[in-house]
């Protein structure tokens, strides 16, 4: 038993990840993709004093019923709505509901995993699971934020819409310090001259400056140049 759950877990995806305050009646809408044998429905009320109310509708829009494979799987605290759907019927389903936190998952062998870098990396080869902590420059300057998701949305090959939020909330790290490796010491006959070699070690883009005596030296190849 642990062997199954274990691979159904591994194969759990995250659908929809939404959080109100609201206290009208609101909709989500999400999609189903055809790679989806299965959907859980988890809805949790705020307002712990007060039952919460969900309605399911399929792409259709039938409100479903435990005739249409729905099962409600937590009915004994009045706050929590928890539901599965066995074989879910592709293309966009409705929840109704007001004042609450919802999560919907469900089973596929469709996922991704986030990688990050500085540079394009093919399959996510020695990139990092975590986003470097900093302002990204792109059209807009953005601050990477802490403890977001990921959303990553498409069609899949028989054209319904595909969604999957990554399955925890992305922290920023530190970028690791920058290593700097170079000779401590360079003798140099007068008249004579010498090249010298530095290696640098880095997550983040940078710029070389040479120095000597305090005074910075200009007019080297790659002067201007940012490194990645």
């Amino acid at each position: 038993m642990r062997v199954i759950e274990a691979a159904v877990e591994a194969r759990k995806v995250q659908i929809l990840q939404q959080d109100t305050w609201e206290s009208s009646a609101k909709t989500y809408s999400f999609p189903v993709d055809s790679h989806l044998t299965q959907l859980t429905v988890q809805v949790t009320n705020y307002k712990t004093q007060d039952p919460i109310k969900v309605n399911i509708r399929n792409p259709e829009g039938k409100l479903m019923t435990k005739d249409d494979r729905l099962r409600q799987l937590m009915k004994t605290v009045p706050t929590v709505f928890v539901a599965s759907i066995d074989q879910p019927m592709p293309g966009r389903e409705d929840d109704s509901l007001q004042w609450h936190s919802v999560r919907v998952s469900g089973v596929s062998e469709v996922d991704f995993v986030p990688g990050f870098a500085t540079t394009q990396l093919p399959h996510n080869v020695g990139s990092s699971r975590q986003p470097i902590e900093g302002e990204y420059v792109g059209t807009e300057v953005h601050t990477c934020i802490s403890l977001h998701t990921m959303l990553v949305t498409g069609r899949d090959g028989q054209g319904y819409n595909f969604q999957r939020y990554s399955k925890v909330a992305l922290i920023a790290r530190k970028a690791r310090p920058v290593v700097v490796s170079c000779p401590a010491k360079i003798e140099v006959a007068r008249g004579a001259t010498a090249a010298i070699t530095c290696l640098v070690d880095s997550e983040i883009p940078f710029k070389v400056n040479w120095y000597q005596s305090g005074h910075q030296l200009t007019g080297f190849p790659g002067e201007h140049q940012t490194y990645r």
